[in-house]
């Protein structure tokens, strides 16, 4: 696997999901509102991403678990999801896909407690631009799930960026209609702490989609550090 950092400037490349970097997210979401629950929320999440190679394949594995801490639906554990992406190298960029895993709580019946599905995305380079989409895809007996994700960032200098973030598009086919439509921006910086470099970042959005118990205005904050590889 060719090195992280090797591949041009370190906020660039975590500003790309699909960039063989190793990292450990720390982040909070503080939901504002909700479409007709009264109230406010907090949530906490880790998510490490941690490149790999096997059978002559590179492979980025990435796991989420989220927390709540407060909010309509109570304190406890949210989900816990995880995806292997086989990423493949081009001269444009990077592509990917790879099974996709989530298990949430028991939240009574008709309620999936175990999906799966395929994950598949790709990010293109130019310049100082990176652009491209992330699709994650979620089935169980109940559950039929899409989640489409824009990746558009732009890196300025000093470390500083600015992208799309973490906002999802995402279809509930059961349904079937729109239950998010995000919009939001995320303003990050990459630094050192010591030796050590590290991404703190902010993200408000917005929820456009009025779906019943949904985010309304949400606000996403936290730090990466960050674990490039050094060349050989």
């Amino acid at each position: 696997m060719p090195p992280a950092a090797a591949g041009g400037d370190l906020a660039q490349q975590a500003a790309d999901p699909t960039a063989p970097l190793m990292a450990f997210t720390l982040k909070n979401q503080t939901t504002a509102s909700y479409y007709g629950v009264p109230g406010s929320g907090n949530s906490f999440g880790f998510q490490p991403a941690i490149p790999f190679r096997a059978w002559n394949v590179s492979h980025l594995l990435r796991t989420t678990v989220s927390y709540d801490i407060d909010g309509p639906g109570g304190r406890g554990l949210n989900s816990v999801s995880i995806f292997d992406l086989i990423v493949f190298s081009e001269k444009w960029g990077r592509w990917g896909v790879g099974p996709l895993m989530q298990f949430a709580p028991n939240r009574g019946p008709g309620q999936d407690t175990a999906l799966a599905g395929p994950a598949v995305g790709f990010v293109a380079t130019k310049g100082k631009w990176n652009l491209g989409v992330f699709n994650q895809n979620l089935f169980g007996q109940n559950t039929r799930f899409t989640a489409v994700q824009p990746i558009i960032a732009y890196v300025l200098k000093g470390g500083w960026s600015l992208a799309s973030g973490d906002a999802q598009c995402s279809i509930d086919w059961s349904r079937p209609e729109f239950v998010n439509i995000p919009f939001g921006v995320q303003v990050a910086k990459v630094t050192k702490i010591g030796p050590q470099p590290v991404r703190f970042f902010v993200n408000p959005e917005y929820n456009a989609r009025s779906v019943f118990g949904t985010p309304h205005w949400a606000i996403r904050f936290g730090m990466t550090i960050l674990a490039p590889m050094k060349p050989k």
